[in-house]
């Protein structure tokens, strides 16, 4: 069994789950993120695709615009339900959310 996990492990490259041990300066990922907004949530559409995964789209009416969109828009944001997979989940209508998106 150990030998099989070290065997496997020798061939797996290197992986970088989502993290915040080492954030990037505030001014560097405000550069570098093409959508920055304060929006509130108007629609979700949940999918589960099984039990244990699924994904989340949810659209938000843009109410503050910083960079990437204007304020009125209506913009689809799509994430994973769980929070292993650098998901938030479904976030109920009606509440405000402050997003740095990206591609």
């Amino acid at each position: 069994m150990y030998l099989s996990f070290l065997l496997l492990s020798a061939l797996v490259g290197s992986t970088i789950g989502c993290s915040c041990i080492f954030p990037p300066l505030l001014s560097d990922s405000f550069a570098q993120t093409p959508i920055i907004f304060i929006g509130r949530v108007i629609a979700t559409n949940v999918t589960q695709s099984n039990p244990f995964m699924g994904y989340a789209d949810m659209t938000m009416e843009v109410e503050e615009a910083f960079k990437g969109t204007v304020a009125g828009a209506q913009i689809t944001v799509r994430t994973n339900l769980q929070g292993a997979m650098c998901g938030f989940g479904g976030i109920p209508v009606g509440t405000r959310w402050q997003l740095w998106l990206t591609e």
